[in-house]
C-alpha cells in the first residue's frame, strides 16, 4: 500500500476579485493520508477549506465535549494530522447530518469539479474534487474538500502550501517561464552585512520609540493589577528606554527573493535587538539593493506582541516574525506574490501579499485560526 498526499487547508474559500479575476480561490496545505485502495496508492490529494466569500462564520467550534450535537466531532471519522507545519489541525469526514446542515458550503466545490492548483511561481496543475471533509483551525472547524492531483509535478514538489482557484478555461498542467522565486543560492557578503546593520540600527531606535508610545497604556493598565504585573511593566519601560538609546545588540537573518520585473533581488531581513542576551525587539524589513540599499517596508508587529499582557512569560524570538511559505507569479508579469505565515496569540494568520515598491501589500486571500 502506498500513501495519498492530500493538501489540507485551514484556508477559507475567497472571491479573489482582481487578484484571481473573481475566480473562487483558497489555499492548500499538504497532508498525508493512507491510501484506501491499491489502485490509488500513489495519488496525491488536496483538501481546501471552503467557507463562502460573503460569510465569516465557521461550521462549528471544534470542541468534541461541548454537548451540542452540531458542534460535537467525537463521532466523526478522523483523518491524520497534516504534514505541513503551520496552520490547520484535525481533519474529519462529515456525517450525513453535518452535510445536510452545511450543504450550501459544500455545494461550492461539488464532487468531480476541476480546480487549478498553483504549486509555485509559473507551475500549476489541475485537481479534481473527490469528497467533503471538515477541517479544524484553532477552536473552529470549516467545511472543506479532498481533491486529487494526478500530475507527477505535484508529487515531487517540496512545497507544502499552495493557492487554488477555479479557472475560466479547462484546468491543465502549466509550466511558464518566470523570474519570480526565492534565491536559495544568493550569498550575503560581509560588506553587505555591514551596510544592512548600519541601515537598521537607527531604524530600530526610531521604531522602538513608536512601539513604546503605543504600549504605554498597556504598561500603565497592567502595572495596577499586582506586584508581578508592575515588575513586568517596569521591565519593558526600561527595555524600551535602552533600545531608544541604541543599547541593543543587533542580529539578523536574510532571505533573498526575485519579486520584481527590474531583476534586482529583494531581501527579507528578520532582525532582533537583544538586551542581556534576550530578544527585546523584533522587526521584519524588506530591502531593495539597487540602485542603493534602502528599506522598502518594515513591520514591528511582533515587538508589539512582546509588550502585550497576554504574552507575559513568553520569550518571543525569530519564529514570531513569521515564515514565507511560497512565492507565486499569478499575473505572469515578473511581479511576485508571497504566501506568509504569521503566528499570534492563540492563533495564526496565513496571508497572500503582492510585492510592490512599498514592500508586501496584503491581498484579500487569507486564512486565520484561533480561539
Amino acid at each position: 500500500m502506498g500513501r495519498r498526499l492530500p493538501l489540507t487547508v485551514g484556508l477559507i474559500l475567497l472571491a479573489g476579485t482582481g487578484l484571481l479575476l473573481a475566480y473562487r480561490a483558497g489555499l492548500f496545505q499538504r497532508r498525508a493520508i493512507p491510501s484506501p485502495s491499491p489502485t490509488q496508492a500513489a495519488v496525491p490529494v488536496a483538501a481546501a477549506s471552503l467557507t463562502p466569500a460573503v460569510a465569516t462564520s465557521p461550521v462549528s467550534e471544534a470542541k468534541p465535549d461541548t454537548g451540542d450535537p452540531k458542534a460535537s466531532l467525537k463521532d466523526l471519522h478522523t483523518l491524520p494530522e497534516p504534514i505541513a507545519k503551520f496552520g490547520g489541525g484535525a481533519l474529519w469526514e462529515p456525517d450525513a447530518q453535518l452535510l445536510a446542515d452545511s450543504r450550501a458550503l459544500y455545494d461550492r466545490a461539488p464532487i468531480g469539479e476541476s480546480w487549478q492548483l498553483e504549486i509555485t511561481a509559473g507551475v500549476s496543475v489541475p485537481v479534481i474534487v473527490q469528497k467533503p471533509v471538515l477541517a479544524s483551525a484553532g477552536c473552529f472547524s470549516y467545511a472543506g474538500v479532498i481533491a486529487e492531483a494526478r500530475d507527477p509535478v505535484f508529487a515531487v514538489s517540496e512545497k507544502q502550501y499552495f493557492l487554488v482557484h477555479k479557472p475560466a478555461a479547462a484546468p491543465a498542467s502549466v509550466q511558464k517561464r518566470t523570474s519570480v522565486s526565492e534565491l536559495p543560492d544568493w550569498k550575503l557578503t560581509p560588506e553587505l552585512r555591514a551596510q544592512i546593520e548600519k541601515l537598521l540600527q537607527p531604524r530600530i531606535k526610531d521604531e522602538a520609540a513608536k512601539v513604546h508610545d503605543s504600549s504605554l497604556p498597556e504598561y500603565e493598565h497592567v502595572a495596577k493589577i499586582g506586584k508581578s504585573e508592575f515588575a513586568w511593566a517596569q521591565h519593558w519601560k526600561q527595555a524600551d528606554e535602552r533600545l531608544m538609546r541604541g543599547e541593543g545588540k543587533l542580529d539578523f537573518e536574510v532571505q533573498a527573493f526575485q519579486l520584481t520585473p527590474d531583476g534586482a533581488p529583494r531581501l527579507l531581513v528578520r532582525a532582533k535587538s537583544s538586551l542581556g542576551g534576550k530578544a527585546a525587539f523584533l522587526m521584519n524589513a524588506w530591502l531593495s539593493v539597487q540602485p542603493e540599499l534602502a528599506v522598502d517596508s518594515a513591520d514591528v508587529g511582533a515587538s508589539g506582541q512582546m509588550r502585550a499582557a497576554e504574552f507575559q512569560g513568553d520569550s518571543l524570538d525569530y519564529p514570531a516574525l513569521g515564515t514565507v511559505l511560497n512565492v507565486f507569479d499569478l499575473h505572469n508579469d515578473g511581479g511576485g506574490e508571497l504566501l506568509i505565515y504569521s503566528p499570534g496569540y492563540e492563533g495564526y494568520d496565513i496571508h497572500l501579499f503582492r510585492y510592490t515598491k512599498f514592500g508586501p501589500v496584503a491581498t484579500s486571500i487569507s486564512h486565520g485560526g484561533g480561539c
